[in-house]
């Protein structure tokens, strides 16, 4: 399964952000009753997640984590 259909089952939708044209990050986000976003940054390789309105730290759960290891290992961050 990749990166996409893990975090669709999840209930996060899939983002992308361009400047000037270039693919610079890509979201999955959920705008419901405690909106999540995972945002992975594509020229400095992080990512980031934010939970609820304040966009503050939170739990990840084993379900969420292996949707974000999937990303990283299709973007090929772990070479």
């Amino acid at each position: 399964m990749s990166a996409r259909e893990l975090f669709k089952k999840l209930g996060l939708e899939y983002k992308e952000c361009r400047y000037h044209g270039e693919l610079v990050s890509i979201s999955y986000i959920n705008d419901y009753n405690f909106s999540t976003k995972v945002r992975f940054d594509l020229e400095n390789k992080m990512y980031t997640a934010y939970f609820g309105e304040d966009e503050s730290a939170g739990y990840i759960d084993m379900d969420l984590y292996k949707a974000i290891g999937k990303q990283i290992e299709e973007l090929g961050w772990c070479d």
